[in-house]
Parts: structure tokens; sequence; C-alpha cells
């Protein structure tokens, strides 16, 4: 009914000439935005989650203002399903949908965005770092931004920002937006026959569904129920872009994404190439543990989401798909599931989000939990890993040794063997009062200087030895680097709190 009682006329903002990219304002993770909603529906909340609850994706009527830049007539709704089932406090996950009442309406050239309330992330960077490795590794995937929300002059907390996929995505990741586009509700791969109705709980169509599209599906579910494995891998690069679903692949394993392997991904069919791209999406449940079992040949032994995938099981039993995603996992590790590549991004994500984290009434986590997410191991002896920083170090050994025991040569696709890592460690990060500075056996490093984020000089200090401390002395809270004169390591980065 809002709807027909609207007039043509819109607030327009931000419309995105042809060649411009939507969202280069919003996605951003060197800043948190301010969202204020205003809701004039008196029982929003019990509407929105009743809706959200009985499965509906209506929307309520609201107002937006992002950074004080105003949008009108825009449509909220609640959306997630752990994250808003176990969300105790009034802190819910959102879909803003800018165009929902007017439908030519963007904001920043975006149709929507969808806001996470982080219930499994104290971190609020699980998304942000997963999506970089993603779009680093040239998978199309999500951008992330954050922001602190009110509805009704109400702070609801820090929430982290994740792009839709949409025709703005598939658009400008594929320069086309007039394929199939489908999400995964449970899907496992399994044919079970020709009848379309036995598929609609595992894959929901999304955009431009055509009398073709299900018939397209189809025929990948019954090319790998039907035929061996070991004949798949040129079928299957036929209609699917693979190397799409094994970069993915490398990078759930990596961080033990154990909940995007039925579900947490999109299918889009490029009508311009002919097949299929895989598109990954929500990884709030990434860096929980750690394991060899997604890098075995044993889909026994792969956690059980991937275990049920015909898809994985056709990536472990096929030999060339097999040895495609290990030369994948071989450039992940060397190029980007490293500490160089994603140390300054956590470290950074780190001191921007902490005050607001910590003024976020709402959040189920405290400022303890905050800090463990980004730098404690886990030592309950669960072997979960809470940190996301030394995560990286303690899965990328794994993934080092496993690649050892399965006497894979990254070399030989030109990547150099990992060699001995000559440079600077610092222990414990991030630090408080003091820390301690280990070189490689055998420097001959004289002196390292202290850098802020700036690049300003902050100290100059002789060196000699192995192992020496460094005072924390006047050094504010922030993120900072240590650098070695003569330039013959890598810089290493910490936070002081």
């Amino acid at each position: 009914m809002q709807r027909a009682l609207l007039t043509a006329a819109t607030v327009l903002l931000a419309l995105p000439t042809a060649r411009a990219q939507s969202g280069t304002q919003l996605f951003r993770n060197d800043v948190v935005h301010e969202i204020r909603l205003t809701i004039t529906e008196p029982a929003w909340a019990a509407t929105l989650w009743a809706w959200h609850s009985n499965g509906t994706d209506n929307s309520l009527m609201a107002t937006v203002a992002v950074d004080g830049t105003a949008l009108d007539s825009i449509g909220v709704r609640m959306r997630g399903n752990g994250t808003f089932v176990w969300a105790s406090t009034p802190k819910k996950p959102f879909k803003l949908d800018f165009n929902y009442f007017l439908p030519d309406q963007r904001y920043d050239g975006l149709r929507s965005v969808n806001m996470n309330n982080d219930l499994f992330d104290a971190s609020h960077i699980h998304n942000a770092v997963c999506f970089k490795m993603l779009n680093d590794f040239g998978v199309a995937a999500p951008r992330t931004g954050y922001a602190n929300l009110f509805i009704n002059d109400t702070l609801y907390g820090l929430y982290s920002l994740a792009e839709q996929i949409n025709k703005n995505f598939t658009g400008e990741r594929f320069q086309n937006n007039d394929g199939d586009l489908w999400k995964a509700i449970y899907c496992n791969w399994q044919y079970v026959g020709s009848d379309t109705n036995l598929y609609t709980s595992q894959l929901e169509p999304k955009d431009a569904y055509d009398g073709q599209a299900w018939d397209r599906l189809l025929h990948v579910f019954e090319m790998l129920g039907t035929t061996a494995f070991a004949d798949l891998d040129d079928s299957l690069d036929a209609v699917m872009e693979m190397d799409d679903f094994l970069k993915t692949y490398a990078v759930n394993a990596a961080t033990f994404a154990n909940d995007n392997a039925a579900n947490n991904w999109w299918l889009y069919w490029d009508n311009d190439s002919g097949r299929y791209r895989y598109i990954p999406w929500d990884y709030d449940l990434a860096f929980f543990g750690n394991s060899t079992y997604p890098f075995t040949e044993d889909t026994t032994q792969i956690f059980s989401w991937w275990s049920t995938t015909q898809l994985a099981k056709a990536v472990i039993r096929n030999p060339d798909l097999k040895a495609r995603y290990y030369d994948h996992l071989c450039r992940l590790r060397a190029d980007i599931f490293t500490p160089q590549h994603l140390y300054g991004f956590i470290d950074s994500a780190y001191v921007l989000l902490q005050p607001h984290a910590l003024n976020d009434v709402m959040d189920l986590f405290d400022g303890n939990d905050f800090d463990s997410a980004y730098f404690a191991l886990n030592t309950d002896g669960t072997g979960e890993f809470w940190g996301v920083r030394p995560y990286i170090d303690t899965q990328g050994a794994i993934i080092d040794s496993v690649l050892i025991a399965k006497q894979v040569n990254c070399s030989s696709i030109g990547i150099a063997e990992v060699p001995e890592q000559q440079e600077l460690q610092l222990f414990p990060v991030p630090m408080s009062d003091r820390a301690v500075l280990v070189l490689p056996k055998g420097s001959a490093l004289t002196s390292i200087e202290i850098r802020d984020q700036q690049g300003r000089l902050m100290r100059t200090r002789s060196v000699a030895g192995e192992t020496f401390t460094i005072e924390r002395g006047a050094l504010e809270p922030g993120a900072y680097s240590i650098r070695c004169v003569d330039g013959s390591m890598r810089a290493v980065r910490f936070i002081v709190l």
C-alpha cells in the first residue's frame, strides 16, 4: 500500500554513471560510518521480528541518514539465520533496501546494503578479512565496511557492512547482469531426479529467472550425480568457472569456514561466457578452529559441511581438479594467507574499531573478547584459535605441513619454496608496557626505528644480540611498526594498548 501512495518524485543520491563503481564511499575499511534510521511505526521491532520469523521479506518504510546525508522512503527489514535467532539483545541484523519503495532510488549507487550484528564474531572483521583474501585472489566477493547504527536516536551498536549480491554486483563484476542468480539455501549438489520441485529447498532463484534456468541448473546436478568423478574435470569446466570454486575452496579450508559448503554462496549464470560463476558469501564463522581435514583426499575426513557436497567430492577425487586445487592453495599460502599480506589490514581494523566496540552496550562481547578475537591464542584444549592474527600463523604452518606431506611442489608452478623467515618478531602483541623483539639467528642488524601509522619516526634504538626488550615509554595507544634501519628485513607491525 505504501508503494502505491508514493509519487514518482524521488530523492536520488550519488547515481553512478555507466562507468562508475557503486559503493565506493560506503564500502571502506578505514572509517566507521554513522547510519541513523528513523522508523515511525510504533511497534517496528515486533513487526519486523514477526515478518522475518515467518519467512516474509516485507520491509517497513524509514528515513536513513548516512554520515549526515539523508535518504527518504527506504525499506528496512531484519535478516540472518543464527545471528537473528540467537541474538538475545535488540541488536538484530538488518537489510536496508534503498529502492524498496522507490525503484530508481540509490545510495552511493547501491540498491541495498546488509548490516551484520556479528553475533559470532567479536572482532567484527571475519567477513572483511575473508572477502579481502578472496578479492585479492581474483574471486568476485562482496566488499565490506563498518558503521554505528542508531534507530530513532538509540545506539544499536557497531555493525559490519556487506555488499549485497544483486544486479549491481553482477553487472560490475561480470560486466553483465541479465543472467540467472541463485542463492544457496542448503545445497549438497545431490542429483535426485528431474523434478525441479525436489531442488527448491537447495537453491532459490533471485534475479533474471527464465524458463531455461532450472534446465541449466539441473544439468550440473545430473552431471555430478551420473558422471564418474575421474571424468568430471572437462565437463565441469564447460558449465562452471571452476577456478572460482577452487580458489574459494582453498580460502574456506585455510580459514576453517565450516559454514560455507552447502550454504553461504551464490551462483550466477554468466550469459557472456555461458558458465556459472561461484560467489562466496558470509564468513562470520571463519577462524573457529584448525585442522588438516579440508586438505585430505578422504571425504569422510572433511568436516561435515563439506563431506556431503558432490562438488567438493569431485575436487578431491578428480586428479586434475585436485591438482589445480593444490596449485591455488600454494598461491594462496605464498601471496595472500600470510602475515605480510594480512597483518597490516588486521592491525588497522583493530585500531579503528576498538573504541566503537567498547562503546557498544548491546553487544554480547566485552572489551576482553574484542582483544582476544584479534590477538589471543585459545589454550583451553579445544584446538580453536580465537585470535585472527595468531590464527594466520598457526593455520599457515598447518597448510605448509600438509603441502609437504602431500608432496605438492609449489615451485613447479612458479612459486618459490617458502624460505626460513628472516624477519623481526615481537612478543606479546598487542603490547601493553613492554615487549621482546627477536632477531633471526646470525643477524648483523645494529639499529631499528619505530614509526607510527603515518610513517613518522618515534624512536631509534641500537640493538645487539638476538633478543632485547622494548619499553612502551611515551608511545600512545595505536598502531606502530618496527623497521630495520638498513632495510635488511621486513618491518613488524604492532599495537600499543
